[in-house]
């Protein structure tokens, strides 16, 4: 069980990393009025940095709205850390990762250990975990997006998990009280990927939809950030490669409205790490992903950032 537990966080952090806030999703067949984008062309600016006023409460409460410092120790990372210069990247605490790890595995045996007394409750925290990964995405504005690929296994599983644990008809003979005790020593795994999926909604998600040579369409659901009026979003290179992001136009699903933009793919690194910088600032679930070492605290080689410009009148 502790080796289990062990891997699975392991393997958690390394499926967080490769995943943006949501994933290339199939084209949805409705259709909408394009619009346009009053904006210019800019290089991001650190002067002129917004930070976003539409943040949860609570997490802008806990984690503060600025950069957190690094030299913090944990628990005043917890309580909220102040602002310090933006220019200075925020590094990952490895005494907070390693305290997770152990509270993680702590968690696993306690749940087998007490199979008996946290069967139910952990079953009912699935159920309300799954369930909001699918109600977090009616907050936002537009057509409602379903959860895909590792969202929707995530949420599928933790509710299947969930109503087995709840549920009373699987037995009490050897085979049963196995299969339980697997599935408690595995459901913090289940509620971490859950968790994460819904708290990458918590904040502004937009779709970016692109159309490839081929002509299919990707949803791609990103999270996003502005610098000087023009909107900026970062992918991984390969996700940009097999969506073709490169100079090319696309379509920008804001706040219900769908734009058409030319989506300007900027691969220097210095640009590439304050768009980066710009949505650590914007999104407290980046902050709190940072230090726990999910994301690092600079975009790498391997990360581009897309200037979505507005396309031409006419």
């Amino acid at each position: 069980m502790f080796l289990l537990s062990a891997a699975g966080w392991s393997e958690s952090l390394s499926w967080v990393r490769n995943h943006e806030p949501g994933f290339t999703n199939p084209s949805s067949q409705k259709s909408y009025q394009l619009g346009s984008v009053s904006a210019n062309a800019a290089t991001p600016s650190t002067a002129t940095s917004r930070r976003s006023s539409r943040a949860p409460r609570l997490l802008r409460a806990v984690y503060n709205e600025g950069p957190i410092r690094s030299d913090v120790i944990p628990l005043r990372f917890a309580l909220g850390a102040r602002p310090c210069d933006r220019n200075r990247p925020v590094e990952s605490q490895p005494v907070i990762q390693i305290l997770l790890l152990v509270v993680f595995i702590a968690a696993s045996v306690g749940l087998v250990a007490g199979s008996a007394k946290t069967r139910a409750p952990m079953g009912w925290l699935l159920l309300i975990v799954g369930v909001s990964v699918f109600a977090i995405r009616l907050r936002h504005e537009g057509p409602y997006a379903i959860p895909r690929d590792g969202n929707l296994r995530a949420a599928v599983l933790a509710l299947a998990m969930g109503a087995g644990l709840v549920r009373t008809w699987m037995g009490s003979d050897r085979r049963a009280q196995f299969l339980i005790r697997i599935a408690l020593a595995i459901s913090p795994i289940v509620l971490f990927f859950s968790l994460y999926s819904t708290l990458a909604e918590l904040e502004e998600v937009v779709v970016l939809r692109a159309t490839l040579d081929s002509g299919d369409t990707r949803d791609l659901r990103l999270w996003i950030v502005d610098s000087e009026g023009t909107p900026w979003v970062t992918m991984p290179r390969s996700k940009a490669d097999a969506n073709e992001l490169e100079n090319t136009q696309a379509q920008l699903l804001r706040r219900g409205e769908l734009h058409c933009v030319n989506a300007v793919r900027v691969d220097e690194q210095a640009t590439v790490n304050e768009i980066h910088q710009l949505r650590f600032e914007k999104y407290a679930v980046q902050r709190l992903a940072t230090q726990i070492g999910i994301f690092a605290p600079t975009a790498g080689e391997n990360v581009v950032a897309l200037r979505l410009d507005a396309c031409p009148e006419g």
